[in-house]
Formats: structure tokens, sequence, C-alpha cells
């Protein structure tokens, strides 16, 4: 994460937390499709140890606001150390988050 970007980051995340929740209140859904292709993801910039609270912050809020609305979470292309970081994260996450929560490190083309 770029230094003394977290707070727009943050933001950032509500913003889309929210618009998610909208755009699936207004096509009449109960849920969305969460995919995230983590292809490029720098270990140095993305997954360090002051990126984490900010992880954490949009799964608590995530949780806490929008509970079970991506249905499926879909990870793909996921370095090893993504893992790590779900082993932080995990705990927070609901037991049915936690259940639809699919990672892969398969390389799809």
């Amino acid at each position: 994460m770029i230094a003394g970007k977290r707070e727009m980051m943050a933001r950032y995340a509500a913003y889309y937390q929210e618009t998610m929740f909208q755009l699936t209140l207004q096509l009449n859904q109960t849920n969305y499709i969460f995919l995230m292709d983590s292809n490029g993801l720098n270990t140095r910039q993305h997954i360090c140890l002051t990126c984490l609270p900010f992880y954490l912050d949009f799964v608590i809020s995530y949780e806490n606001n929008y509970p079970n609305l991506a249905r499926p979470i879909i990870v793909v292309n996921s370095p090893r150390i993504f893992e790590g970081v779900l082993q932080i994260v995990r705990p927070v996450l609901s037991p049915s988050t936690r259940e639809t929560l699919k990672v892969s490190d398969m390389k799809y083309s």
C-alpha cells in the first residue's frame, strides 16, 4: 500500500461495498459473485505488515454491514503468501463467509 494512502483506500473500499450493495438492491438480487484475480499481486506493496490493518478493516466492515452479500467469494491466481494473509483474516470471518470463500493458486488462461 502506498505510504500515507490508507485512509483514501479505506474510503474507496467503503464506497465499493456500498455501491455493490446498492446495485444488488436495484437489480432485485440477494447477492453477487465476488471474483478477484490476484495475478500480479506484489508482496511488498499489497501483502505487507502495514497493509494488514486495511484488509482487516475491510473484512470487518463487510461482515458488520453487508454479511453474505457476496456469495461466492472466489480468489484466483493467488500467490503462496496469500494463504498467510488468509490465516490472519479468517478468524474475523463469519462461518458462512468462511464457507463461501474459495481460493485457487492455479493459473487460468
